[in-house]
């Protein structure tokens, strides 16, 4: 006959005999209430598209900075000014197109069209406020159409300073023409590491596949 014996008494009869004995496990409580989230995977379209807007604001800022840099070894700054005004809009409409937007916008612009507004603006102002961030991108839904929006930093650098450095340091024929052109001009007073303005990025999917996948696929540099 098989006889239970309570795990008290086994604890109790262990101890008389000398011997060590072990606690028993109770089992614990579950907490129910708290359901199990998994983190999601990228998405390959996602993983596509941020590969692909990297690498057209890496060919458009190497291209414009190319331009400004044959105009600087002119010895004329001011010519630099008319790549900036002339060439980089004409450069961005180039490389726009099969669903694709590139364009520069500023809070402390030249030009009064490269004011960002609405959401551009809102995610300027979070590469503002966090200089570690390198880019910020958002799925939008809007009219019925699925758009990839994606932003990144443009710092200032030495061979800006210029055009857009302290104008009390810049040469007085670059200011002159600078006011001339822009009379609310606020794209100058700008420092080493200043954030400048961000290149805004706006793929319309899935129309911008193609493209992506030739941007992604390109040697170019």
């Amino acid at each position: 006959m098989l006889i239970l014996v309570p795990a008290a008494l086994l604890l109790a009869i262990l101890a008389c005999n000398g011997e060590k004995a072990e606690p028993v496990a109770q089992p614990k409580d579950q907490d129910t209430t708290q359901k199990l989230v998994a983190t999601p995977l990228p998405n390959p379209d996602e993983i596509l598209v941020k590969a692909a807007s990297e690498k057209l604001v890496d060919q458009f800022s190497r291209r414009l900075r190319s331009e400004l840099m044959d105009a600087m070894a002119k010895g004329d700054a001011a010519s630099a000014i008319a790549v900036c005004s002339k060439k980089a809009p004409a450069l961005a409409m180039e490389m726009s197109g099969e669903g694709w937007s590139i364009r520069r916008l500023s809070m402390r612009q030249r030009n009064p069209d490269n004011y960002p507004v609405s959401t551009d603006a809102a995610f300027y102002q979070q590469l503002t406020a966090d200089t570690a961030l390198t880019y910020l991108a958002t799925w939008k839904f809007e009219f019925k159409r699925r758009t990839y929006n994606y932003y990144q930093p443009i710092y200032m650098q030495a061979m800006c300073k210029s055009c857009h450095g302290k104008t009390e340091e810049m040469d007085p024929a670059v200011v002159a023409q600078l006011t001339k052109l822009y009379p609310d001009d606020r794209a100058v007073g700008f420092e080493d590491g200043d954030l400048r303005g961000i290149f805004a990025v706006v793929a319309q999917w899935p129309e911008a596949k193609a493209k992506a996948e030739k941007l992604v696929s390109s040697s170019e540099k």
